[in-house]
């Protein structure tokens, strides 16, 4: 089995086990629904955990798993990452995507390499890519005006000044 890294595990919240959890996808409601199946590693190994509830708190996603509705329970996990299956079906609708999926992808402009996607950071106004270039970061609105071409190797974006 393969595993995609989908966040990260950060602090308990409260005494029934339920933890923070930050997290580099956009689709919370469809990955973290009961009964869903998260993988934490240790040591190499991969260890399942079934998802008993998940809600979100002030722009915060907060998780608790099947048989560790207890905080002592969950004092291991502080720290994992946590991953998905990488071949499971996600039902991405248009304009939709896994944060994971981007980071590494080349972003082009004019044809000519301009550097690569390290982080997708989400604002009110909407998502930005941060793309690391050699004349350091630069965050690029990830939307259909700045955005030509995408494919799963590469982002094509507008001839504009200023924005590289």
């Amino acid at each position: 089995m393969e595993y995609q890294n989908i966040g990260k595990l950060l602090k308990p919240r409260g005494l029934k086990g339920e933890i923070k959890i930050r997290t580099s996808t956009n689709l919370q409601n469809e990955l973290f629904k009961s009964g869903n199946i998260l993988y934490i590693e240790n040591d190499g190994v991969y260890q399942s955990l079934v998802i008993d509830k998940y809600r979100r708190i002030n722009k915060d996603d907060f998780l608790s798993f099947n048989n560790k509705l207890d905080i002592n329970l969950i004092e291991e996990l502080i720290g994992k990452d946590v991953f998905i299956d990488k071949n499971i079906e996600i039902n991405l609708n248009k304009n939709e995507f896994l944060v994971s999926n981007l980071v590494g992808v080349t972003v082009k402009q004019n044809a000519k390499i301009k550097g690569k996607v390290i982080d997708v950071y989400n604002y009110p106004q909407g998502d930005y890519l941060l793309v690391k270039t050699d004349d350091g970061d630069k965050l690029i609105p990830f939307n259909e005006r700045f955005i030509i071409k995408q494919t799963e190797a590469e982002i094509e974006v507008v001839d504009m000044e200023g924005l590289f």
